[in-house]
């Protein structure tokens, strides 16, 4: 019996889901909004939040994220043979999202502009509206690759919802198929040679863009790593506690040296630099956190953290600007540790919340457009 084009997507749709995946998904978004949040507080007083925790969790949470696109990229590509739908599959969970958090929060920044002036200065809609900002600039900005192409077009960025490493994975799912290609064919050369090819883009990168880490082909690497991490899942599962065993040794050295040797006063960028040094940490730890899911999941229910996960996407592309706008408003130097504590769940809390109305709001167009029952 031949499935239409239809009951293929729905078929596919409904493939194994990793669950381990998603209590990952679930610990980098923790992770992601505890350095932004910890980011605030460099002064002395409170100097361990931001030395400890500004930087290094977030930057493993993104390293985190980039693998699980990977793998997830690798399980559509080998489940799905037509490419056109899984592009449309990508946009749609990609852009639906982001578009709804993008007009969802510019709304309600619109509507307390009634209460308080100042919120009209939050959104490029208000900007552009009421301000007299660049209306280009906004049109650009609606779509999560607002970052990249504004660095290429040479117009500035309204950053609103969302980050960088957004615009970075789209532009790793535009040719994810050729990587996944190169991991069937030549996995070991094509990984050497995308290594390579990361410090040399990185080196060159200084003259022409924001952070030379921030862009798509220097990250490859940390994608790469999920592609083939799923396409030799067999091969792991086979050997897994060896894997388990030599990734946390690994970890565990490159973190201690990078101690011992770098002195810098934020321990992000002692072990998790922005650069392709990062990687002796970032490769180790991924493989070691995919297979520790794995394992915890088999021991525990965590049913209720992965329910979670279909809400994730949406709670990253807004945390930021629930954290900006709480702390904006308040003079974080004089913050007590309780403080701190309370003022972390206040915004962790609102952010749950907030992603979970706005995720409510399109899932039902998302799944229309999908051909989801």
């Amino acid at each position: 019996m031949l499935l239409t084009d239809r009951q293929t997507d729905r078929q596919t749709d409904r493939q194994i889901r990793y669950e381990w995946l998603d209590t990952i998904r679930v610990v980098a978004a923790v992770l992601v909004i505890v350095s932004h949040f910890a980011y605030y507080f460099p002064f002395e007083r409170l100097h361990l939040i931001n030395d400890y925790l500004a930087g290094s969790t977030g930057r493993i949470g993104v390293c985190l994220f980039f693998a699980i696109s990977g793998y997830l990229v690798s399980h559509s590509l080998e489940k799905n043979s037509s490419l056109l739908r899984f592009y449309w599959f990508k946009f749609v969970h990609i852009v639906l999202p982001f578009i709804s958090s993008y007009f969802a929060l510019s709304g309600l920044f619109i509507g307390l502009a009634f209460l308080r002036p100042d919120f009209l200065q939050q959104t490029p809609i208000s900007h552009v509206l009421f301000i007299g900002g660049d209306y280009k600039a906004f049109l650009l900005g609606v779509f999560p690759i607002d970052v990249h192409l504004g660095q290429f077009l040479q117009m500035p960025s309204y950053w609103f919802v969302g980050e960088w490493f957004i615009g970075t994975v789209v532009s790793l799912y535009i040719i994810s198929p050729f990587l996944f290609c190169l991991a069937k064919k030549i996995p070991v050369l094509s990984m050497a040679g995308m290594i390579i090819l990361s410090v040399i883009i990185y080196e060159q990168m200084d003259n022409w863009w924001n952070h030379g880490f921030w862009f798509f082909l220097v990250r490859m690497p940390e994608f790469y790593i999920g592609i083939l991490l799923h396409m030799y899942r067999q091969e792991l599962a086979s050997n897994k506690e060896r894997w388990m065993w030599v990734t946390f040794l690994l970890v565990t050295i490159v973190v201690m040296a990078d101690m011992v040797i770098y002195a810098h006063p934020m321990i992000a960028d002692r072990f998790i630099p922005l650069k392709p040094r990062s990687f002796l940490f970032s490769f180790p730890m991924i493989i070691f956190v995919f297979l520790g899911s794995e394992w915890v999941n088999r021991q525990l229910d965590l049913q209720w953290v992965n329910e979670y996960s279909k809400k994730t996407y949406t709670f990253m592309l807004i945390q930021h600007v629930v954290i900006n706008t709480f702390m904006w408003n308040f003079d974080e130097q004089n913050f007590s540790k309780l403080g701190v504590l309370v003022s972390f769940v206040f915004i962790f809390v609102t952010t749950v919340y907030l992603a979970g109305k706005i995720t409510g709001f399109y899932k039902p167009i998302e799944n229309f457009l999908l051909h989801k029952e």
